[in-house]
């Protein structure tokens, strides 16, 4: 059974406030029938709980993007936040980098 990493970061800081969103993931096959599991395995310091809905999307698009053929879980087990920069569509284009990312390395 294999497993991939993928870390996904959107950083701009144009002005004030930026954008921050930072998202370290770990993908394997699911073991049932259900097509797509999330994993929230994460402090609450490092995401948010109130960003799940946003990191979600991400990997949707990015399963979509993709056109991914096989059931997956993925464990959210890292990443980053900042109080004043980190908005929900930081998190949902980090969490869409992080799965692309982990997709290729795994095959």
């Amino acid at each position: 059974m294999w497993r991939s990493k993928g870390e996904g970061r959107f950083v701009k800081q144009t002005c004030c406030p930026g954008h921050f969103g930072h998202v370290i993931l770990m993908v394997e096959p699911a073991e049932s029938d259900i097509p797509f599991q999330v994993c929230w395995e994460v402090a609450e310091f490092q995401i948010p709980q109130i960003f799940a809905g946003a990191v979600t999307e991400g990997l949707m698009q990015a399963l979509a993007e993709a056109r991914w053929p096989v059931a997956l879980r993925v464990h959210i087990v890292g990443g980053g936040y900042h109080p004043v920069d980190s908005l929900p569509a930081d998190y949902r284009e980090a969490a869409r980098r992080a799965m692309h990312q982990a997709l290729e390395a795994g095959g």
